[in-house]
């Protein structure tokens, strides 16, 4: 896929927050969005994709954020370079949204596609300035009518799924769980890194 640096580096100078990046011609807003770093992109990501867009009956747009409340902020090569090895078929979203508070206000009536870890780390507190703003959060990304596809995911050793993690009732509403036997890839993106520098 071809990069507009100009585009992308707008972005870098805060003149935009959001730029999409296709070989393909789709004009329409995205309405599934499946958020991440994509470092690398990997098998557990395709099966995401393939089953988001049957279960939601409709395409599944990727998203990468140049910042994130967990790691070091990237860099245009960086993006650049992991772009270049997504599906050329996807339409590609990068953005400055580092919370979902954030995503929802760019892709207002969308679904986001994560894994019940990310559902997690969205109600925890330790994220917010202070105990009322992972609930304004919350209420902030219903007021944009959005919601989420919960894919389970290997933690710790243990596969979990939306049942096995305390989450409060307002986001619990608008999450929709896959079931198991509808996806389980016991992959992460962090375990093929650390396998890559093994020696």
């Amino acid at each position: 896929m071809r990069i507009d640096e100009t585009r992308l580096q707008n972005l870098f100078n805060s003149s935009t927050s959001a730029v999409a990046f296709t070989d393909t011609n789709l004009d329409t807003p995205p309405a599934v969005v499946f958020p991440g770093s994509f470092n690398p992109f990997h098998q557990g990501h395709r099966q995401m994709l393939t089953v988001a867009s049957k279960v939601l009956e409709h395409p599944v747009d990727l998203e990468i954020s140049i910042e994130n409340v967990d790691k070091p902020a990237l860099g245009a090569a960086e993006i650049a370079r992991r772009i270049s090895y997504l599906p050329a078929e996807q339409r590609i979203w990068v953005t400055r949204a580092a919370t979902f508070a954030e995503k929802s206000r760019l892709f207002p009536d969308c679904t986001f596609v994560v894994g019940v870890d990310t559902i997690q780390r969205l109600a925890a507190a330790k994220y917010y300035r202070d105990s009322d703003a992972a609930s304004e959060a919350i209420e902030e990304i219903r007021a944009h009518n959005c919601r989420f596809l919960v894919f389970g995911r290997l933690v710790r050793s243990r596969f979990l799924e939306c049942h096995d993690v305390a989450i409060p009732p307002r986001l619990s509403e608008i999450c929709q769980p896959v079931p198991s036997d509808q996806f389980r890839v016991d992959i992460s993106s962090t375990r093929l890194r650390q396998s890559r520098k093994a020696p």
